[in-house]
C-alpha cells in the first residue's frame, strides 16, 4: 500500500481508493471499530499480488487502543 500523507486531504484521497480497489479484486480494507460504540480504532487491509502469488495483511490503529488487544482479536478473524 503506498504511504499516503496524514492530512485530511491526503486521508480523503485514500479513503476515495478503497471502492476501485476492491472492485478490482486487489485491496479489501476495513474500519476497525467498537462493536458498541462504534468508536474507530484503525484499519485493517488485505491485499491480493498475482503477479508473485502472495498476499499482505496491513493495518494501523491508533496510538490511544495500543496494547488492548484490538488488533489481536481482528487478526484471528481474518
Amino acid at each position: 500500500m503506498p504511504a499516503v500523507s496524514l492530512h485530511v486531504g491526503g486521508c480523503l484521497t485514500w479513503i476515495d481508493r478503497h471502492e476501485a480497489d476492491f472492485g478490482a479484486g486487489l485491496l479489501y480494507e476495513f474500519a476497525v471499530t467498537d462493536k458498541v460504540s462504534g468508536v474507530l480504532y484503525g484499519a485493517i487491509a488485505l491485499s491480493r499480488n498475482e503477479k508473485f502469488n502472495n498476499g499482505e495483511l496491513a493495518y494501523w490503529i491508533g496510538e490511544e487502543f495500543w496494547g488492548n488487544g484490538t488488533l489481536l482479536r481482528r487478526q484471528r478473524r481474518c
